[in-house]
């Protein structure tokens, strides 16, 4: 975007997503401005923003003299549209009338930048994340290490736990089919630096996701139909059963701000109602009977009776909601 240097050939792509967040946004793209950008072009999806989110990131980028472009959704999925203008824009904001989720948000970006961009590599990028200025380049080191890998993820740090800055929130993810429990590997420990070996792992958390365009090419973009959560998990096992494989690189590091709306009713809806979508998906037989045992006996009393102690009632009643939604899928569809 911004500053030159040379050991940076390949050709990226950042997709990032903003809804209602300008702010958040900003500094983020104010801390990739420090990474080596010289072949690299940032796909800024807004999701339907209502807080002039738009108008206050041209107005950063004309500050930051950072070449941009803004174009209506229905003009960047139209082919006939002449894409040859942004080619040589370093940040494109692509507008889009509703919240697309995640998956669907993230889609609109990777479709954009395999059509105009042709980068070598798709980075997603959440918004409300900081970024080390030697993040990319050690990500992407991942994949001279690692032919066979698909994905390649950062050591992702909370932003500010209660004021500390070196408290991890992920080191890569693992997976309980089992169970049908998904977690972060080494969540809320403080960082000793004794370990910054390359791990092998389940999944890469979506707050920042590298990947090759040719996994894209084999096994497709995000599921669209679970919106919001558990989308990039069921990404690195398509992409595990072509033979590739997720890699944690502890050197390459980000700051995410873990929001307590996180944790909201409408977010609560989606993780139950995805946990069935997910498992329906990727287990195997034995493995579903056991998570639908595990969950009626165990995760079930845990969460209800979490929220009835709480009286947190809308999370109670979202809960329920997508609990339903998640059974009627998980028995008669998909």
């Amino acid at each position: 975007m911004v500053r030159r240097f040379s050991y940076l050939s390949h050709k990226v792509s950042v997709i990032i997503l903003n809804w209602n967040g300008c702010e958040d946004t900003i500094e983020c793209l104010t801390s990739l401005q420090k990474c080596d950008l010289r072949n690299i072009q940032v796909i800024l999806i807004d999701n339907g923003s209502e807080d002039s989110s738009v108008e206050k990131v041209l107005a950063w980028a004309n500050k930051s003299h950072v070449s941009t472009l803004d174009i209506d959704h229905k003009y960047a999925v139209n082919q006939e549209t002449d894409f040859r203008c942004f080619h040589n824009s370093k940040l494109i904001i692509i507008k889009s009338k509703k919240n697309l989720g995640f998956a669907e948000g993230n889609n609109v970006g990777i479709r954009f930048a395999l059509k105009v961009s042709k980068p070598d590599y798709l980075l997603l990028l959440n918004n409300d994340t900081v970024v080390d200025a030697n993040f990319l380049k050690r990500l992407i080191n991942a994949f001279t290490v690692f032919p066979n890998a698909g994905f390649a993820g950062p050591k992702v740090y909370y932003y500010d736990y209660f004021g500390q800055k070196n408290v991890i929130d992920s080191a890569g993810g693992k997976i309980d089919f089992w169970t049908g429990r998904a977690f972060n590997l080494m969540s809320r420990t403080i960082d000793q630096r004794d370990d910054e070996q390359y791990k092998i792992v389940d999944f890469i958390q979506g707050s920042c996701i590298l990947l090759q365009v040719k996994v894209i090419q084999e096994i497709g973009l995000l599921d669209q139909q679970y919106f919001a959560y558990w989308e990039e998990c069921d990404w690195c096992i398509r992409a595990k059963r072509k033979g590739y494989i997720s890699v944690y690189v502890p050197t390459s590091m980000i700051w995410h701000k873990i929001a307590a709306s996180n944790k909201g009713s409408k977010n609560i809806y989606w993780l139950i109602r995805n946990r069935f979508i997910f498992m329906k998906k990727n287990a195997n037989t034995f493995q579903l009977v056991t998570f639908y045992i595990f969950f009626w006996l165990v995760h079930f009393w845990i969460q209800a009776l979490g929220f009835l102690v709480k009286k947190e009632t809308d999370k109670l009643s979202s809960y329920f909601k997508g609990l339903i939604e998640g059974q009627k899928i998980f028995f008669f569809r998909l």
